[in-house]
């Protein structure tokens, strides 16, 4: 049921979002990109960046008042379904454009530079993910419960999630400093 849920969810995704042919990405990504932001990339992902908090902190807002009427399940797949697009476009634009504007450096061709990001960006997820035990609740089929653990990753930080975000972004800046990634 778990491996049915989230292909049905992700098949959505990219039937709906992401294939060209059928998805409503493109379309969406113009319209900001040339009527809201006139072509520029930093106002783009600005953005994004009011947009993606306000519709994922706003959801979760209203989750105990829409959960009593549709139900927990049918929240967090109408969640998701609002959330996982504007993440994805939001990720992908970033990706395309982390070279626009002025570049103060680019490590990308220096080897240890790379290498020190990728290690980094991987111990970063030992920070990002403390108490994700049970994938059912990422995926949002069954209800997320508080997990409040005092070994492991807690006993380095109270805010692992925090200190895993700052580690990713830091890895990523230091490949390529630019206006746009600033």
């Amino acid at each position: 049921p778990f491996a049915l849920a989230v292909g049905a969810i992700l098949s959505a995704l990219a039937v709906l979002w992401i294939y060209p042919a059928t998805g409503y990405s493109d379309d969406v990504m113009h319209w900001l990109e040339t009527d809201v932001c006139g072509g520029n990339a930093h106002l783009v992902t600005l953005a994004f960046g009011v947009v993606f908090p306000v519709v994922h902190s706003g959801l979760a807002s209203l989750r105990p008042l829409a959960e009593k009427v549709v139900g927990a399940r049918a929240w967090r797949v109408v969640f998701a379904s609002c959330s996982l697009p504007l993440a994805y476009s939001w990720i992908v634009y970033f990706i395309a454009h982390a070279h626009d504007g002025l570049v103060f450096w680019d490590l990308q061709p220096v080897a240890a530079a790379h290498a020190i990001a990728w290690t980094i960006n991987f111990l970063s997820f030992f920070f990002l993910y403390p108490s994700v035990f049970n994938l059912k609740e990422v995926a949002a089929v069954e209800k997320p419960k508080v997990h409040l653990w005092e070994t492991g990753i807690m006993r380095i930080t109270r805010h692992p999630q925090m200190v895993g975000q700052v580690m990713w972004s830091a890895a990523h800046l230091a490949m390529v400093g630019s206006t746009f990634t600033f």
